[in-house]
């Protein structure tokens, strides 16, 4: 509630030189004419007043006019004197327009409402010019723009001759506000655009968010163009594009060499190919809080953010980007997509530092997070950098059209990924629609890794529901990779029977092809027939595994293992040091299944299946086994042995319930040292030449215990003495 100005109480007249009219004369007529007309003294028009009517002392009257009656006052002084400004023509008129003639604010003190809410003024002009009326300013007059529209405020679209009912071309509009002014509004209404809107240096374009719509019917164009400037701000608008059709390269807001610059709640839905578009030294730039959604990209190839450089070369690309809070369903190719040219040669041609970060991807159809390192011939080993931290992901589906192997929630390939941050990620039902492995489907794929990189770090992510791929995929890396405090849970559904097939069968943590990798503690449950933690020597080695810690749980029926190493072409893990890792099967499937593995050591691991071996090495050599718990709930075996096992031994420090029927050492090369839970030679079980049984409570005149001289089952056991 605002206040507003008593109002006049008496009429006052006043003298020329500023005093008290004392004794004044005012003469009433009829509107227009010089015929008296009568005014009364009392609310009531009861006691008709002299006219002219004397003033008192203080030059004041009270004076109550008939309602409808329009006046003519005439004012002078106790002579007859003449009082300047006087006569004043239609006091209390009924106004008619526009048939008034005259002015129709006859006094100062008067109040008068303009307009109803039925009756509103278009526009008011005084000297030929709207009120409020905006003068021409400098800036558009450097710029060569007339505005069209005075009575709008500089900066406004509808200054310039916007249309916001989307009839008439807003372009040439819409450019001569960007052109002069270094604050742009776009009020709510329907822009219709047929050609880029080029942005200032500078410059901060804002609507009324969603409202505000640019409305576009040719997806070939970029409707909001940042070219060769700096600190732009573009928010609170909403980009439509109704034109239907993959036609490439083009963007509701395009960055080339642009900086400094932010997309702040930019609402973008029908984008033909990408939503934003960094390209070549686009760098220091920030897009969050925007919303894309129902794109009409379906080649693959563009995305709701893509960080590319199709110019240079391959020598620049944009780096330093911030990514953040955004709701990404627009449906395309992928999320978000940081990719180098496919020529970089040099470090500035790789995006590099960029952080992708908050944001909810939806429904796309490659990959949810794309970090895309290839470069070109002969490029280098780059550390690029990029952070992809704290997302959601879901439903990314891999019906690409020119690749099926894609799906991945987040994919990493190439040289140019070193020093990559994985971290906090939520991932959830994604490679759903993929036919194979040719690239890297899984929660998060990791490939083609280089050495001599700073290790990308895959860490603090959860990832569920896949019904195909693997949950953590590192394939065809050479080098470093860290994976640790990761949460996989691999669903029922994940059995073999996708669109995919058998092949798409997915494990919990797969590292294929690849060495030198450190996994940390990680938790990894499967309900599926895959293994938790798979290692695969897939025509190739894959050497210096280290794995700390964790707990790997298989809890479907089938023949998942919570560990499994395995080997294609005869190659091997080489190499491979687990520590402090529990490993769990509910099934019949072994806990830990080692094979193919050259030099390893088991240290202080438990190895528990519910019906099946704790531990079982085969065609393993060199592997050394101290420490732990290879135990098994109602499994008959819970240490065993296969093929050629050659300098292998699991020492008498492993625990498995002291009962020689619980091995089988079956291959050969490999010796075990066990405690005996008596002073009774072992008369069950499989074992191997130089196998030494030993009392775990030994007596005076008891053997010290037993070697194996005879392979068998049990074999012979043979006394090393008595005590």
């Amino acid at each position: 509630m605002s206040g507003q100005l008593i109002p006049q109480l008496l009429f006052q007249g006043w003298s020329p030189n500023g005093g008290f009219l004392s004794g004044g004369l005012l003469y009433t007529f009829q509107a227009g004419t010089n015929i008296p007309a009568t005014v009364y003294g009392d609310p009531g028009l009861t006691g008709a007043l002299t006219n002219p009517v004397q003033l008192n002392s203080l030059g004041e009257a009270l004076i109550y006019l008939t309602p409808g009656q329009a006046y003519k006052f005439n004012l002078t002084d106790s002579n007859g004197n003449q009082i300047p400004g006087y006569p004043v023509d239609q006091v209390n008129s009924a106004l008619s327009f526009p048939s008034v003639g005259s002015n129709i604010v006859p006094s100062v003190n008067n109040f008068y409402t303009l307009g109803t809410p039925t009756f509103s003024w278009a526009a008011v002009y005084v000297n030929g010019a709207p009120v409020p009326s905006y003068p021409i300013s400098a800036s558009e007059t450097a710029a060569s723009v007339i505005p069209t529209a005075l009575q709008y405020i500089w900066g406004n679209v509808l200054r310039y001759g916007a249309d916001p009912t989307g009839t008439a071309d807003s372009t040439t509009a819409i450019n001569n506000a960007l052109l002069s002014n270094a604050s742009v509004y776009i009020p709510s209404g329907a822009y219709l655009t047929s050609a880029s809107l080029n942005v200032q240096s500078n410059q901060t374009v804002h609507g009324d968010g969603s409202q505000s719509v640019i409305t576009c019917a040719n997806g070939a164009i970029t409707n909001f163009s940042l070219s060769s400037i700096t600190r732009a701000f573009i928010r609170d608008l909403k980009i439509s594009v109704t034109g239907t059709g993959f036609v490439g390269e083009a963007a509701g807001i395009y960055l080339l060499n642009a900086t400094y610059c932010v997309i702040e709640s930019v609402e973008m839905v029908g984008c033909n190919w990408s939503g934003v578009w960094m390209d070549a030294a686009s760098n220091y730039n920030t897009v969050r809080k925007c919303y894309f959604h129902g794109f009409s990209e379906p080649a693959g190839s563009g995305g709701d953010v893509r960080i590319y450089s199709a110019h240079g070369a391959g020598t620049t690309a944009p780096s330093y980007n911030i990514i953040e809070d955004n709701i990404m369903y627009g449906g395309g190719g992928f999320g978000v997509g940081i990719e180098d040219p496919d020529s970089a040669t040099v470090a500035a041609g790789f995006p590099r530092f960029n952080l992708v970060q908050g944001n909810r991807v939806g429904a796309h159809l490659t990959y949810g997070l794309l970090n895309y390192m290839p470069g070109g011939v002969g490029a280098p080993s780059i550390n690029s950098g990029n952070q992809f931290i704290n997302n959601y992901i879901e439903n990314i589906s891999g019906l690409c059209p020119t690749n099926n192997s894609s799906g991945a929630g987040i994919y990493q390939v190439g040289v140019g990924g070193g020093g990559t941050q994985i971290i906090g990620n939520e991932i959830v039902n994604c490679c759903t629609n993929t036919m194979n492995r040719s690239l890297a489907p899984g929660g998060i794929g990791i490939s083609g890794l280089p050495t001599g990189l700073t290790p990308p770090v895959i860490m603090g992510n959860t990832i569920s529901n896949m019904s195909q791929g693997d949950g953590i995929l590192i394939v065809s890396c050479l080098g470093p990779t860290i994976v640790e405090g990761n949460s996989i849970a691999m669903p029922s559904s994940n059995n073999g029977t996708g669109p995919g097939g058998a092949t798409m069968q997915g494990n919990g943590l797969r590292i294929e092809a690849t060495s030198n990798v450190t996994v940390g503690p990680n938790t990894v449950q499967t309900f599926c027939p895959g293994s938790a933690l798979f290692i695969y020597a897939n025509g190739i080695n894959n050497n210096n595994i280290s794995i700390s810690g964790g707990n790997y749980s298989n809890f479907a029926t089938g023949t998942g293992n919570p560990l499994q190493t395995a080997q294609n072409g005869g190659f091997s893990v080489t190499q491979l040091q687990i520590t402090g890792a529990l490993f769990s099967s509910l099934t019949s499937a072994d806990a830990l299944s080692l094979s193919a593995v050259i030099v390893g050591a088991l240290v202080g691991c438990t190895g528990a299946s519910s019906t099946g071996r704790g531990l079982f090495i085969n065609a393993s050599t060199f592997i050394r086994v101290t420490g732990g718990d290879y135990s098994t709930g109602t499994g008959s075996v819970a240490i065993a042995t296969g093929g050629t096992c050659t300098r292998s031994f699991i020492d008498k420090s492993c625990y498995f319930g002291g009962v020689s029927s619980l091995i089988n050492n079956a291959g050969t090369g490999c010796i075990i040292e066990w405690y005996v839970a008596n002073s009774t030679i072992p008369t069950t079980g499989t074992f191997a030449v130089g196998d030494h049984a030993i009392p775990i409570a030994p007596a005076v005149g008891s053997p010290k215990g037993w070697f194996t001289t005879v392979a068998g089952t049990p074999g012979t056991q043979s006394s090393e003495g008595n005590l």
